[in-house]
This record gives C-alpha cells, structure tokens and sequence, in this order.
C-alpha cells in the first residue's frame, strides 16, 4: 500500500505527522475521527460521516472549517494519489481550538471478503453512558482497543460494552442488533454509544421496509436470549453474531434470516446511491 496522505489539505510523502509534545491532541489524546469505506474511488454516505464529524467538532470546539466539498475531493484526491479502487481511510482532526490538524489516509487498500459470523465476549469494562467519549469517535480509544484485544486473545471477534447499568451499548468498533418475536431492537442512544452511521441507515431501511423497530434499554441476558443478532459497521456493513459468552457460551439458533439478509441488501443499495 502506499502512504501517501493528506494533512491540512497538502499532500505528502510519507506517514509521519508533526505534533507538539505539549499540544492537546498529544498530550491527552485531544481529537476526533471518522472511519469511512470507499468503493470505486469515491466514498460511501459520506455526508453523513462529514455531519457527524462536524458536529462532534463544534460540541468539542475543535477548529474544522473544511466544507463537505472540500473533504469530498481530499479524499478522492487521496485514491487517486495513491492508485487505489476501495478501501477503508479515515479523517482525523487533532487539537483543541483554532489550532488543529487534519489528516486523510488510508487504513486498509482493500475490502474483505464475505463477511462470516463472529462471536463474542462480553467485557468486564462499564462504559459511562453520558460521556462524550461513549458517544462520539474520539482519539480516546485506547479501552476499546484492549477490550478488543482481550475478546480475541480469548479466542473470541469482538467484545460486547455495557453500561453503568447493565445494559447493552455496542462493541468496540460496530453497533449492535439483535431480533426477539420479528422485532429489530438496538440500544438507545442515551445508553451510552456512537451514532453509527450504519446504525442510522439500518434504522431506517427497517421502518421503510415495515418492519418493527425498537430502541431501548436492554440488560445483557435480554440481549443473549435473542432469536438473533448482528453488528454493523461502516466498513463491513451488516455481520451475523454466532454466539456470545456472558457467564456463559450460549449460541444463537439464527444466523444470516431472510430478514437479516434483506437488511444488508437494501444496505448495498443504499451505499450504492451514495457513490452518485
């Protein structure tokens, strides 16, 4: 892969970024991003990541004052320097205040493949549900990366989050579905997770489709006792639970339903439209 990239809209050689030691975004971690999948050399919603990621920049008072346009074309610019059809890249904004950085690189050259069922196991690590850090994607990331890291030293994919209160939230780096009795039920926002954009367009081909959606508030037993589960990310889309471990290794009786099925194939179409 080649490393080319993009910090405060200039292209350079290189991966290496200039920070001072004393800045915020060195310092604590002071910083914002966004993961984002691109197919034919042009990003997928990408509107909706650009919103998400200046909101979470004003609510932080993060100086990014690029227009959707302008990101638009640094990260074509970016596939194209690079020679590069599809991938992950990603947006980082670091710093505090008028004094920020903003790079585009990529993070993978290519896409996976089919995406198998994966299994998880839930972390011991509450995650507070009013902090900022549980609900947007900030460079604090380090306790989902070792929760991440834990799940799979144990043989497991992902890890699964709860609340103060015992109650579902999402995973380290996807949210999470699961389906009881013909409903899609998701943990609420005020649970404590990321605004997926996935989540969002998932949400929403559901409605659109009829079927019955629920967000709440579930404990974990709810959540392992369902019909079926899946999580979603940006750059997977949607990816069947095979089983979970709680206090115990208990396996779902459903994996990739018609139901889930036609989810991500009217996500595909979505992300379609998106490219324009």
């Amino acid at each position: 892969m080649s490393n080319r990239v993009i910090v405060d809209g200039l292209l350079q050689e290189g991966e290496r970024l200039s920070l001072k030691v004393t800045s915020p975004g060195f310092a604590y971690g002071f910083g914002l991003f966004e993961t984002i999948k691109f197919r034919q050399r042009k990003p997928c919603f990408f509107n909706e990541h650009f919103s998400r990621l200046q909101q979470a920049a004003k609510e932080a008072r993060i100086g990014f004052d690029y227009t959707l346009e302008e990101m638009r074309q640094q990260a074509i610019g970016l596939f194209e320097y690079n020679q590069v059809n599809e991938g992950i890249f990603k947006i980082v904004v670091s710093g505090e205040g008028l004094d920020s950085q903003v790079a585009v690189f990529l993070r993978n050259s290519r896409l996976d493949g089919a995406n198998e069922p994966i299994r998880l196991r839930l972390s011991n690590v509450a995650k507070a549900s009013a902090a900022f850090t549980s609900r947007r994607k900030t460079l604090n990331y380090m306790e989902n990366w070792l929760e991440l890291r834990a799940a799979q030293a144990h043989g497991f994919d992902e890890c699964l989050f709860a609340n103060e209160l015992g109650k579902v939230t999402e995973c380290s780096m996807s949210n999470a579905f699961f389906i009881k009795d013909d409903v899609l039920k998701t943990a609420s926002l005020d649970c404590g997770l990321l605004d997926g954009v996935i989540r969002g367009q998932l949400l929403r081909i559901a409605e659109e489709d009829g079927l019955r959606v629920e967000e709440g508030s579930y404990g974990i037993e709810e959540f392992a006792s369902a019909d079926e589960a899946f999580v979603s990310s940006s750059g997977k889309g949607v990816v069947s639970i095979s089983e979970i471990q709680t206090d115990r290794l208990r396996a779902f009786p459903l994996v990739g339903s018609p139901l889930v099925r036609q989810l991500a194939a009217r996500l595909k179409e979505l992300e379609d439209i998106s490219l324009g």
